[in-house]
């Protein structure tokens, strides 16, 4: 009887053993999968060198025309004042403070209001 029981214990330790290093196998392609798609890669974010160039500082007053941004920054709902660093998208001139967008780009690349591309306009 006890010769049964550790026949049977081993067969369940091997078994979940395998199931466990094929769960393991199924995440590395799934991630290998997901690393080739590019939805994926549009989800994974910017390099702070290639945000330079996208998205250059400015500040807001005196090289923006109000009139056509909002007054407030739609990431974190405060207002803009005078001379504050921001960002803004070229292609939907969306304007975000730069440290709410940089911290938005470092998982996305995408304008937070509309979803258009910040790599749209290179």
């Amino acid at each position: 009887m006890i010769c049964i029981c550790i026949v049977v214990t081993l067969l369940f330790f091997l078994l979940h053993k395998n199931r466990n290093r094929q769960r393991d196998r199924l995440r590395i392609r799934e991630r290998e999968r997901s690393d080739s798609d590019p939805e994926t890669r549009e989800r994974q974010g910017i390099a702070q060198e290639a945000l330079e160039q996208l998205l250059p500082l400015t500040n807001y007053g005196h090289q923006l025309d109000k009139s056509e941004n909002s007054s407030y920054c739609v990431i974190c709902l405060e207002s803009f004042n005078d001379s504050e660093t921001c960002r803004v998208f070229p292609v939907c001139n969306h304007i975000f403070h730069s440290s709410c967008i940089d911290a938005w780009l470092k998982d996305h690349l995408t304008c937070p209001v509309c979803r258009i591309s910040c790599k749209a306009n290179v």
